[in-house]
């Protein structure tokens, strides 16, 4: 206990320790996801010589993230709903274990913090706030990444090639990763 706090209340032990859990299952579930769904070990954009990475790397890129974001959170609600079983209908850490849905909710919050801290770091300013139209294209693209992504291997009568895809202005330089605002839209969708 630390000298001046207020000793924890009943609930807030339990609750701390539930939505820390589900943060690090949500966080190792993404990763694992990546894994299992053979995505790309390439930690860095293939730019050749181009000062900003290809389309096509952003976009498989994209693609990857949103689809482990996708399986993280139905692996989290699925352990989720295993724990509230396994503790039983009515006990406080079988009702607790609802909180743990939360997960990708928290991750984003946390991971946009970071963000921001980030680009504060970096440009000595706060991050520009998107327009509603930058965030309207930017959503637009990783859903098409996602939709790429989850039809890959598939046979596909039409496959829409990188440069049939509209890219917004901008979206290359954002990187491997699309914003984690862009992400929480798609999850939440």
């Amino acid at each position: 206990l630390i000298k001046g706090q207020a000793p924890p209340r009943q609930y807030d032990d339990p609750i701390l320790f539930i939505l820390d859990s589900a943060l690090e299952d949500f966080v190792l579930a993404h990763e694992f996801g990546h894994v299992v769904l053979h995505h790309i070990n390439d930690d860095s954009l293939d730019q050749g010589n181009a000062p900003q990475p290809l389309a096509e790397s952003v976009l498989r890129s994209w693609g990857e993230e949103a689809v482990a974001d996708l399986f993280a959170t139905e692996l989290v609600n699925q352990l989720s709903l295993r724990r509230q079983r396994s503790e039983g209908a009515g006990s406080l850490k079988g009702e607790l274990a609802e909180f743990s849905r939360y997960a990708p909710v928290l991750f984003c919050k946390f991971a946009r913090t970071a963000e921001s801290a980030r680009y504060i770091q970096d440009h000595g300013e706060l991050q520009p706030e998107p327009t509603d139209q930058d965030r309207e294209s930017v959503v637009q693209f990783l859903q098409a990444a996602l939709t790429r992504q989850q039809n890959r291997g598939k046979e596909r009568v039409s496959e829409e090639s990188p440069a049939e895809i509209s890219i917004p202005t901008g979206i290359l330089a954002l990187g491997d990763h699309p914003p984690l605002w862009a992400r929480e839209a798609l999850m939440n969708a």
